[in-house]
């Protein structure tokens, strides 16, 4: 008998038939359909249901596809086909050392007596398994990366006896992301009403308030900017008076006619002065407001003598 140890790797051939023909025409139907009932103006309801079926039939999600690949063999100048394999990956994306799971079923076979001549195996993150091994199908199980990134499963395909060891190698590319959690821890730290990224791209928001630990030290009423930087604040600072009494006068007059006395009153005014920086002078009257004693003052005129003068 010959002996064929002649290795064979083709490129792998994906499997588009039937499944691809069949998702093709059921496409076309449905869309067939909107187009009738658009036309129609009416049953807008159904339409949008053919839509979401028609994204439903095309969705993906987090599902690897299975691909199939074949291992051809060669004899003299033949080459021909002589077990395709069909794999997949239960997830496209992983989380950090989550478990896959590889699956693997023989879907052509060249001689109805060669199923003990197949094997099927997957490498993934370094651990080599075997999927099946002379049988029609099979699992195998393994963890991916703990790094974050795109990786590959090495699914290899053989058909080996005595006389030949016939394989192809095919690469099922896969994504671990670690899942992202946002970090705000920051906030404290960045002033109310700015925003900053939380790593994950999203947004935090900063609670960072006005510093107005020295608002006593600024005059009640009077605005000034955070010594953080975070808005303004507003003083507190209470104005303290001290009063003062001035007299004022409306002139001495003093009328001797006659030798008679007119006594004219100064009146005091009472005024509150300000005493650390803040308010203004307020003027009070009578001097009862003023806090303080505060004594209206008279001016007497001189006493008046007189003496008769006789001719």
């Amino acid at each position: 008998a010959p002996v064929l140890a002649q290795v064979v790797a083709k490129k792998p051939q994906l499997n588009f038939w039937p499944g691809g023909i069949i998702a093709g025409i059921v496409l076309l139907f449905i869309f067939s359909l909107v187009l009738i009932f658009i036309r129609r103006k009416k049953g807008s309801l159904v339409v949008i249901f053919l839509i979401l079926a028609g994204g439903m039939l095309f969705s993906n999600g987090n599902e690897a596809k299975a691909d199939t690949f074949t291992v051809y063999g060669t004899y003299e100048s033949f080459v021909f086909p002589v077990v395709s394999y069909t794999v997949s990956l239960n997830k496209a994306i992983y989380s950090p050392s989550e478990q896959a799971v590889a699956t693997g079923a023989i879907s052509f076979i060249n001689c109805s007596n060669g199923l003990s001549y197949t094997k099927l195996e997957v490498n993934i993150n370094g651990a080599q398994s075997t999927i099946l091994n002379g049988s029609w199908s099979g699992t195998a199980h393994a963890n991916v990366q703990s790094v974050s990134g795109s990786y590959s499963a090495a699914f290899t395909g053989s058909w080996l006896n005595q006389y030949a060891n016939w394989y192809t190698k095919y690469n099922m590319p896969y994504t671990v992301t670690a899942p992202c959690t946002p970090d705000c821890a920051n906030a404290p730290n960045v002033c109310t009403g700015t925003s900053f990224g939380d790593g994950c791209n999203g947004t935090c928001w900063g609670s960072k308030g006005p510093d107005c630990s020295g608002a006593g030290a600024v005059c009640s009423g009077v605005s000034y900017p955070s010594p953080n930087g975070c808005g303004n604040c507003i003083g507190t600072k209470v104005p303290t008076y001290a009063p003062t009494c001035a007299p004022v006068s409306t002139g001495n007059v003093c009328d001797q006619t006659n030798c008679g006395q007119l006594i004219t009153t100064e009146t005091a005014h009472c005024t509150k002065v300000p005493t650390n920086g803040c308010g203004s002078p307020i003027p009070l009257y009578p001097p009862s407001k003023c806090g303080a004693s505060c004594i209206d003052t008279k001016v007497t005129c001189p006493a008046c003598s007189w003496s008769e003068v006789r001719p």
